[in-house]
């Protein structure tokens, strides 16, 4: 009940609500490690950071598309082709590489071979042989 009335209120987000789960729920040290990690927020402050960057390049290339054509680029200066792309370059800004590091660095963040879920959830094993073996 607390904890829902801490979210309602906007004390903590979804992904610290988890994370107070794992805690109470924690059986080994490195998952407790792992749960309070998560709840101090470091998580949630990098999907925010990622969260206000899609929206100020999604914000930038809407002014584009709206804009864009209106302003011409100053194509009556343009005579050749490498003007027009450097034109166009300068309009864009630098959307496009900000946007490529921003999906770098989710799937660097994705690319952890799911380490966190089998630390949360455990990894189930096998001991296999036949009866009275010394397994």
């Amino acid at each position: 009940e607390f904890t829902q009335r801490a979210y309602a209120n906007g004390k903590l987000d979804l992904v610290q609500v988890e994370a107070l789960a794992d805690v109470l729920t924690a059986d080994t040290q490195a998952q407790l490690a792992q749960a309070l990690s998560q709840l101090d927020g470091k998580l949630s402050q990098r999907y925010d950071e990622w969260r206000q960057e899609l929206i100020k390049g999604l914000a930038h290339a809407e002014a584009v598309i709206d804009f864009g054509d209106d302003e011409q680029l100053g194509m009556d200066d343009v005579f050749d082709e490498e003007e027009e792309n450097a034109a166009q370059w300068n309009v864009w800004g630098d959307v496009q590489h900000r946007m490529r590091d921003l999906q770098q660095s989710m799937q660097d963040h994705l690319q952890d071979d799911r380490r966190g879920e089998l630390l949360r959830e455990g990894v189930k094993i096998a001991i296999v042989g036949p009866p009275n073996a010394g397994k």
